[in-house]
């Protein structure tokens, strides 16, 4: 069971299952009971012609329901309860991981199929649970009740017996094409919440662009492929499933025509008969939910592996694997910057940005200066770039551990003003209040809302920044900072960052004369060769 264990990204406690199976197996126990009960009633009350007193009313009754009390709390509900606590901890295992992964190997991903990894593919979690637990449980009550059967009628008990494997026969045929299945049903839900997203986040600028229409089409398509392969996967797993449903059926009929002349031929007593039909309810049972648990197990190993991969991704890497300058400086010497198709975006013979300073990066758009930036701060991996035979990248470490970068698109939640410039953050009022000053930041208490925005695009603007240069960095990266804003901040904007630049390393993307004033050196990307100018 130990392989088993280790499909899933949470851990599941021995101690905990243990503890699980034991209950299953006590709550099994006291179910056996009102079949023995049953049999004796017969065979020492009604063969007997002996009438059964009406006080046993109270004690059954009371048993009934001292059992299902038992059963309801402690097997069921507790045991909902375990697996939650087993959900909760899936979350916040693909929550830290969605935190600590790499940028770039994070950007690969399908978000669509991280979603559906975080929603739909919940349900491994409650499979695996109910194997765990199920499979040692259900196959210790198939040996008790074997041992049971045996003692009662051994010819009863040899039918069951032979009619056992039966039942983990179609799961067995049917595992791998189970595995196929619900894998590529995985990719058409992946597919379907791709474009679903697309619908739901983007209805204003469909309408307006008149696209609802193909778009409708598109996902109408999508959805018909995604039900398709759920229906395909259905059919095999229902199919696994109700082959041993027949047997069930089947064997309560073949012990009643093959017991029921026993008992005339006076071979068996009718009690007998009647717990042994009772004790193949608790034989073929776990053996039907055993089939059930192998097929539904075997259909989520693509959903399990979906995870796993997921949470294989590497972790943050320090951008371009920088040497530690004994300065304050940023020197990346003879490289090539790359697209995302391989192509090169421009060549560094040298860029030196020599300790606290403020330094701008200019060039026409698509030539790619967000791409530098993207790289300096980790967002593209180094696969973006390629080193020529000196090449040098050597970074101060206090800029690596405290790097900001305002880029875009940026990110606002609903809460307040002051909630989307701190997010948690200790920030000391009048650092906040000289900031909103500065900025002319909305009110601070004011409700944030993004369905429909409230904020203009110069608010959002102000809030980027002020999270940005509130952050306690000593490396601050630009994308265009005084875009959306008016005059009259911008002017300020200019002076906050002139004091800045004395203790601070700032690069900025930007063409505004206003910052041509204040910089400590300038690049442009031109003719795709990175000069200073």
């Amino acid at each position: 069971m130990n392989k088993y264990r280790k499909l899933s990204i949470v851990e599941f406690p021995k101690r905990i299952l243990l503890k699980r199976i034991c209950i299953e197996l006590l709550t099994f126990l006291f179910f056996l009971v009102p079949a023995f009960f049953t049999r004796w009633l017969i065979d020492q009350r009604l063969e007997l012609g002996l009438g059964i007193p009406l006080g046993f009313i109270i004690p059954v009754v009371f048993f009934a329901l001292a059992l299902h009390a038992f059963c309801f709390y402690w097997e069921k509900y507790q045991g909902q309860v375990f697996t939650n606590n087993l959900l909760m901890d899936y979350f916040q295992n693909l929550a830290s991981k969605i935190a600590s992964a790499s940028i770039p190997a994070y950007e690969k991903e399908s978000k669509s199929k991280i979603l559906n990894i975080l929603n739909m593919d919940i349900s491994s979690i409650y499979v695996l649970s109910s194997y765990l637990i199920g499979m040692p449980v259900n196959l210790i009550k198939v040996l008790v009740v074997f041992g049971l059967l045996f003692w009662a009628n051994p010819y009863l008990a040899l039918i069951s017996l032979v009619l056992a494997p039966f039942y983990l026969l179609s799961t067995y045929l049917n595992k791998d094409k189970l595995s196929k299945l619900v894998a590529e049903e995985r990719l058409a839900a992946d597919a379907t919440i791709q474009d679903a997203q697309v619908i739901i986040d983007d209805k204003k600028s469909l309408d307006l662009y008149g696209a609802f229409d193909y778009m409708l089409d598109r996902f109408s398509c999508k959805v018909a492929g995604w039900i398709q392969a759920r229906n395909h996967q259905h059919f095999y797993l229902l199919l696994t499933k109700e082959f041993p449903n027949l047997i069930t059926t089947l064997v309560p009929l073949l012990f009643l025509i093959i017991g029921g002349n026993s008992v005339v031929k006076g071979q068996m007593s009718l009690g007998t008969l009647l717990l042994a039909l009772q004790l193949t309810g608790h034989i073929f049972a776990p053996l039907a939910e055993m089939a059930s648990l192998k097929a539904d197990l075997q259909s989520q190993m693509p959903v399990f592996q979906r995870a796993r991969d997921f949470m294989a991704l590497p972790d943050k890497e320090e951008g371009l694997f920088a040497e530690k300058s004994l300065d304050r400086s940023l020197l990346l010497k003879d490289a090539f910057v790359l697209g995302g198709k391989g192509e090169v975006l421009f060549s560094i013979d040298k860029l030196h940005l020599p300790g606290p300073g403020l330094y701008l990066l200019k060039g026409e758009n698509g030539t790619g200066k967000s791409s530098l930036f993207n790289l300096l701060s980790g967002v593209f991996g180094p696969e973006n770039i390629r080193p020529g035979k000196n090449f040098c990248y050597q970074l101060a470490g206090e800029y690596t551990d405290t790097m900001r970068y305002m880029c875009f698109p940026n990110f606002i939640f609903p809460g307040s003003v002051k909630e989307n410039i701190c997010f948690g953050r200790e920030i000391e009022a009048n650092r906040l209040e000289e900031m909103a000053s500065l900025l002319q930041l909305p009110d601070m208490d004011k409700e944030v809302t993004t369905k429909p925005e409230n904020l203009s695009m110069g608010e959002k603007q102000k809030i980027y920044l002020a999270r940005t240069l509130l952050s306690n960095s000593n490396f601050i990266l630009l994308d265009e900072p005084s875009s959306n804003l008016d005059s009259e901040t911008e002017a300020r904007l200019v002076k906050l960052l002139d004091r800045m630049r004395e203790d601070s390393l700032i690069f900025i993307i930007s063409h505004n004369k206003n910052f041509d004033e204040i910089a400590d050196g300038q690049y442009i990307i031109r003719n795709k060769t990175l000069v200073e100018l």
